[in-house]
């Protein structure tokens, strides 16, 4: 490189007259030949600290207009010299060290480039400086004639503000925002690069390079839209491939989790359906059974096994578990038909409905052949024998329903007519049960039968007194028999239709009521109006 020529600095004259000092003392500073290419070496290798050093090819940049300022010796071989003396040394042994201000132009021989992004594996470069621009640099430089080897030279480059960018500021203006890394285009894997070299290179050290903006840049940049957009389409399609695959098999699980739990709610429904019926079966065995032999089931009080309901048309749908009929109400004279339904809730539980009732019967547990209910009532089916029984009465009493309502009038008789009426009236048995302010009373069924003990007394009062005959009866004429302290005035009520008002009786006397020749006696309820004792209340044939 040619030796340019020499641009003095200013320089203070203690400096100069001390450099002709050493002058005339036969010292020599060091010469351009050995200063320049230490100069142009650390312009061409420049690094600014934190925004990076250069990256330019050798044959790509030339450093000219080199000048030199002054020289003088440096402040630290001047304190050399002044300690070797004080120490009683030779100070003229001691290199002299000389340094001076430099400036030098950094000029482009090729353009200088920095990676934009890289581009289908190809780098985009943004052009900072064209061939031939220049780049001004000023620092110092510090030589020594060493004995061995010869003129030992440092230069360093003057930074300025390094955080700024120093003396490349004009490139890094040109380059904008410069940050550690670029985009990677195409490359899905790897969306940023970071930078492992310096910043501002020499074009000729990227090869294949193309430049922003450039017709092969857009070329590549159409081609990269294109594989872009297949990509995105082949993207778009795999996602909604998977997208159609995850609802498929979230529908499919659904559809798994649903019929989990529809079988798992089919099994428990069967379960309560197998509770249910196995609760409702026992209550609901009276009604199945006369469905299925038509014998009818009666539902009645504990007291009263002779009267009840009685339920002579029974229909059981095995399926619903629902009973329906018909039947007869006998509990009280006169009778009434009645309609029922059975059915059964949830739990098992059977609730009785029957027309005219207020409240539905609730069918419990069984005991023996009847099922226990509400208000103390038991329903059981029908015996063939109890049946045919209780189908005479229910026949009677609808025929009784019929009979006008009348008053019958009692003829009086005293002891001697009574004794020789009940002899020749030939006396009917009447069997059935006994029921006193509605409780079972056994203990005065006697008081029915004839050929009990002429002398034995039975005790009644207001509570009423009621026989409840097992089948129907006919009879000519009923006879009261007063007992040794007479009666007390008392009314007899025959079916609920025929009323016998009967007045206070003698000691041992009673009376005699005839009876329609129709009648059929199935009730005998009797009431008298203050306490009293009978010996007897019978049915004559005649």
């Amino acid at each position: 490189m040619p030796s340019p020529a020499l641009r003095p600095f200013p320089s203070r004259l203690p400096i100069a007259c001390l450099a002709a000092a050493l002058a005339a003392c036969g010292a020599s500073t060091p010469p351009a030949a050995a200063v320049e290419p230490v100069i142009a070496k650390e312009v061409s290798t420049f690094d600014s600290g934190n925004w990076g050093n250069l990256g330019l090819a050798p044959t790509g940049i030339e450093v000219v207009d080199v000048e030199l300022g002054e020289w003088a010796e440096s402040e630290m071989s001047v304190m050399q010299r002044k300690n070797v003396e004080r120490g009683g040394g030779d100070a003229s042994k001691v290199p002299v060290a000389w340094e001076t201000k430099w400036t030098a132009t950094l000029r482009l021989k090729e353009p200088v480039v920095m990676i934009d992004h890289e581009l289908r594996g190809r780098f985009v470069v943004r052009t900072i400086a064209e061939t031939g621009a220049t780049l001004p640099f000023a620092g110092r430089v510090r030589g020594a004639l060493l004995p061995t080897s010869g003129w030992d030279v440092m230069a360093h480059v003057d930074r300025g503000n390094s955080q700024d960018g120093g003396p490349l500021r004009p490139w890094f203006d040109a380059a904008g925002e410069v940050r550690n890394g670029y985009p990677v285009i195409g490359d899905p894997n790897r969306e940023v690069r970071m930078r492992s070299g310096p910043r501002f290179v020499s074009a000729s050290l990227l090869p294949g390079a193309i430049v922003l903006g450039s017709e092969d840049h857009a070329k590549l940049a159409a081609e990269q839209k294109k594989a872009d957009e297949a990509r995105a389409a082949e993207w778009a399609r795999e996602t909604e491939r998977r997208r159609q695959q995850q609802v498929a098999e979230q529908q499919a699980a659904e559809a798994a989790a649903k019929k989990r739990a529809d079988d798992a709610a089919k099994a428990r429904a069967e379960r309560a359906e197998a509770q249910r019926r196995a609760t409702a079966a026992p209550r609901l065995a009276p009604f199945v059974a006369a469905a299925t032999s038509g014998r009818g089931a009666m539902l009645a009080l504990p007291a009263s096994a002779q009267r009840g309901f009685v339920f002579t048309e029974v229909q059981h749908d095995a399926a619903t578990l629902k009973t329906v009929g018909k039947g007869i109400d006998i509990r009280t004279l006169p009778a009434r038909d009645v309609a029922f339904e059975a059915v059964v809730d949830a739990q098992g539980n059977v609730a009785l409905t029957i027309d005219g009732e207020a409240k539905p019967v609730q069918l419990g547990n069984t005991v023996g052949d009847a099922v226990v209910c509400s208000g103390n009532m038991q329903l059981a089916a029908l015996t063939e024998e109890r049946a045919r029984a209780l189908t005479a009465i229910a026949a009677a009493a609808r025929r009784e329903r019929e009979r006008a309502a009348a008053s019958l009038e009692p003829a009086i008789l005293d002891a001697a007519a009574v004794a020789a009426r009940a002899n020749d009236g030939a006396p009917v048995a009447l069997s059935g049960e006994v029921l006193q302010a509605d409780r079972p009373t056994p203990q005065l069924a006697a008081m029915f039968a004839p050929g009990t003990d002429a002398k034995q007394e039975f005790r009644v009062n207001n509570r009423p007194t009621v026989l409840r005959l097992a089948a129907p009866t006919r009879g000519a004429a009923l006879l009261l028999r007063a007992g040794s302290r007479g009666t007390a005035a008392m009314t007899v009520l025959l079916n609920g239709t025929l009323t016998v008002e009967i007045p206070a009786t003698a000691k041992d006397a009673g009376c005699v009521v005839a009876l329609p020749p129709d009648l059929e006696v199935i009730d005998v309820r009797l009431e008298a109006k203050g306490d009293t004792r009978l010996r007897g209340l019978h049915l004559l044939s005649r």
